[in-house]
């Protein structure tokens, strides 16, 4: 009787995986991955003349699908900074929910920077979907800190083209990294477009 409860045991672990894995949405490999290499804006640390070199913001509106067919929808905006010489990785990464707190509809197909503008946005800790964390490496870190909380606020934006916007923001985010938290303000002016 005891083996075939270990074996019951083994059997519904590995079916619970299976399911699992089956069951998460994922984002299509390289959604929030792709778009400009070359700075256009930069973030600057509050109380500090240091900051970070920004690409383009991007709008992302896309679907997340397990492998059975269920989807989720995503709508997020991707911060990165650029990529410096001998780096492998960027030093500000960060996924920006565009779901109204307050739960009222967003459609950022329809491309309306209106609805983005003076709306607190929070800075999810993790891309939907996928593997990629939040991170932030401040000026003179070794290694980068995870983000457990933040907002993204739009305060003005300008259209530069169609589609294409220069935007001013304020970005507050709480940095873990170990044991230490602390917050981090930031201004921020990039070029966003969709």
């Amino acid at each position: 009787m005891k083996l075939a409860h270990g074996i019951w045991l083994i059997a519904s672990f590995v079916i619970s995986l299976g399911t699992n894995f089956l069951l998460v949405p994922r984002v299509e490999e390289g959604s929030y991955a792709a778009g400009s290499t070359l700075a256009s804006g930069h973030a600057v640390v509050a109380g500090s003349s240091e900051g970070f070199k920004l690409l383009d913001l991007r709008v992302v509106a896309t679907e997340a699908t397990s492998l059975i067919g269920h989807s989720v929808p995503v709508q997020l905006v991707v911060m990165r900074s650029a990529i410096e010489e001998g780096q492998s990785d960027a030093d500000l990464e960060l996924f920006i929910d565009l779901t109204p707190a307050d739960g009222s509809a967003f459609d950022a197909s329809a491309r309306n920077i209106d609805a983005l503008r003076r709306r607190p946005f929070a800075v999810l800790t993790k891309a939907p979907g996928s593997s990629a964390i939040s991170h932030v490496r401040l000026p003179g870190a070794e290694s980068a800190a995870a983000i457990t909380r933040g907002t993204f606020t739009i305060t003005d934006a300008i259209e530069v083209s169609p589609q294409t916007y220069r935007v001013r923001g304020e970005l507050d985010v709480e940095l873990r990294s170990g044991e230490h938290t602390q917050a981090m303000l930031a201004r921020v002016v990039a070029k966003l477009g969709w």
